[in-house]
C-alpha cells in the first residue's frame, strides 16, 4: 500500500478540527498511536545505546475538558487500522507480563506474502493513570524496565524462569491534576520517580474553541480522511530500519545541546527530574514525526525542531502538572488556592474562602498567600480595608499596559 497523504500527523489533527478538546492533547494522541504503530521496528542508535520511538503519554487536566475525547479517536484509527496491540488499565503488573510473554498473533508482510508472527507489544490504555498504577506494587518499576529494556526476565511457580525479548510498552492516558499526588504512595515519588520522568505529561486546563454547531453525521469528507488515515497508519507500521539525523539536524543538536542539561542551581525538582530524560524524549518525537511525512528514516531539522518545541511546551507546565505534590501538608490546597487565582485573574480574600473553604481554613489560607506571594506567584493588594491576590504574570501585563485595575 503507499501513502495517501503528505503529512500523517498534520492531516490526523485537521480531522480532529471539529472538536473542543484542546490541540495539543490531539496533537499528542496522534503522536501517539503513531509512535505506537513503528514498535520496535525502527530505531536510532545514541551514546551507544538504542532508542525506539514508544512513549508514555499522559493529559492532564480538569474533570470535563475531553481527555476521552482526545484518547478515542485516535485509539478508533488504530484499532481499525489493526496495528495496534491494547490493554486494558484493568490490568496487574503480573497481567501485562503474562500477556506480553504471550504474545499477539499479528499478520503481516514479508517478503514471501503474508505471514504471521508472534508480537510482544502492546499500548495500555489508562484514562485513569492512578488507578492503573494503583493495581500492583511493582507496577512503577516494571514501566521502568519496559521503557528502557528490550527484554524481561520473569519467573511462574510451576514453568521456570523465561525471557521476554523484542518488548515494546506504550501508554496513552489521562489523570486529573488532583490524583497526580496519588500516582505512588510516596509523596515525592511523583515529583522525583522514575516512572514520571519517562512520561509526557501534557497539562491543558481549558479547551481549545468552542464548537456549538456541531449535529449531525461526520462528513464525507471527514470519513474519507479516516480512510486515508487508517491506510497510512499501515503503511507506516511496515517500516523497519535505522534512523539518521541529517547534517542540518545534527548541527541544530549540537547548538541546542546544552540547552537540555539539568542545571540544580536554577530548576525545581520536578524540571530536574523531566530533563534527566529530556533528550531520549526528544528524539522519539522527532523520529516519529519524521515517519508521519516520510519513509526515508531521517530526521531533517524541522522536525527536531519541532520535537524541542513540543518538548518544551510540556517542560514549560511540568511545575503547574505537579505543584499539588509535596511534603507538605498544605500542598494541595496551596495547589488548588494558585489556580483559583489564576482562573480569575484578581480575587479578593472573601472570593476565595466562599468558594474554597470545604478545602482550606481562614488561618491556612493566610499561610498559603504568604508563601505564594513570597514566592512571587501572585501579588497582594489593599484596597481600602478590602485585601486582593492577583497572578503575578497578569499584574506584569497591565502594568506594562494600562496599569493594575
Amino acid at each position: 500500500m503507499s501513502r495517501q497523504l503528505n503529512n500523517w500527523l498534520d492531516n490526523y489533527c485537521t480531522y480532529q478540527d471539529h472538536t473542543e478538546v484542546p490541540k495539543l492533547w490531539i496533537k499528542w494522541a496522534g503522536i501517539s498511536v503513531l509512535s505506537a504503530a513503528l514498535k520496535r521496528r525502527v530505531k536510532i542508535w545514541y551514546h551507544g545505546y538504542e532508542i525506539f520511538p514508544c512513549q508514555y503519554v499522559i493529559f492532564v487536566g480538569p474533570p470535563g475538558l475531553g481527555k476521552g475525547n482526545a484518547i478515542k479517536p485516535a485509539v478508533e484509527i488504530a484499532k481499525e487500522a489493526g496495528v495496534i496491540n491494547f490493554l486494558s488499565d484493568r490490568i496487574t503488573a503480573e497481567k501485562i507480563i503474562e500477556q506480553l510473554a504471550k504474545g499477539f498473533l499479528n499478520p503481516t508482510v514479508g517478503p514471501a506474502g503474508n505471514v504471521v508472527i508472534q508480537d510482544h507489544t502492546a499500548c495500555i490504555l489508562a484514562k485513569e493513570l492512578p488507578v492503573f498504577l494503583g493495581s500492583s506494587d511493582w507496577m512503577h518499576s516494571l514501566l521502568c524496565q519496559l521503557w528502557d529494556e528490550n527484554q524481561f526476565d520473569y519467573s511462574t511457580k510451576h514453568k521456570g524462569t523465561h525471557i521476554i525479548k523484542d518488548l515494546c510498552v506504550s501508554i496513552l492516558g489521562g489523570c486529573v491534576p488532583d490524583f497526580i499526588r496519588s500516582l505512588t504512595k510516596d509523596r515525592m515519588a511523583a515529583v522525583t520517580g522514575g516512572f514520571t520522568s519517562r512520561c509526557i505529561f501534557v497539562y491543558e486546563n481549558k479547551e481549545s474553541q468552542q464548537v456549538p454547531d456541531n449535529w449531525g453525521k461526520p462528513s464525507v469528507n471527514r470519513s474519507l480522511l479516516q480512510g486515508h488515515l487508517i491506510n497510512d497508519l499501515q503503511h507506516v507500521a511496515m517500516l523497519s530500519g535505522e534512523f539518521n539525523l541529517s547534517p542540518d539536524a545534527k548541527k541544530l543538536w549540537m547548538n541546542k545541546y546544552k540547552d537540555f542539561k539539568p542545571d540544580s542551581e536554577f530548576n525545581s525538582d520536578v524540571l530536574l527530574n523531566f530533563k534527566s530524560r529530556i533528550t531520549s524524549h526528544i528524539i522519539k518525537v522527532a523520529m516519529t514525526l519524521a515517519v508521519a511525512e516520510s519513509d526515508s528514516l531521517v530526521i531533517e531539522e524541522h522536525h527536531l525542531l519541532k520535537a524541542i518545541e513540543l518538548i518544551d511546551d510540556v517542560k514549560s507546565k511540568i511545575d503547574i502538572t505537579f505543584r499539588s505534590v509535596g511534603e507538605s501538608p498544605l500542598a494541595v490546597a496551596q495547589s488548588r488556592i494558585l489556580a483559583f487565582i489564576e482562573a480569575r485573574g484578581r480575587v479578593s480574600k472573601q472570593e476565595i474562602l466562599k468558594y474554597n473553604f470545604r478545602h482550606v481554613t481562614e488561618e491556612q489560607l493566610d499561610v498559603i498567600v504568604k508563601i505564594l506571594v513570597s514566592a512571587d506567584l501572585i501579588i497582594e493588594q489593599w484596597v481600602g480595608s478590602k485585601q486582593f491576590f492577583e497572578q503575578r504574570q497578569q499584574v506584569q501585563i497591565n502594568t506594562a499596559g494600562v496599569g493594575i485595575p
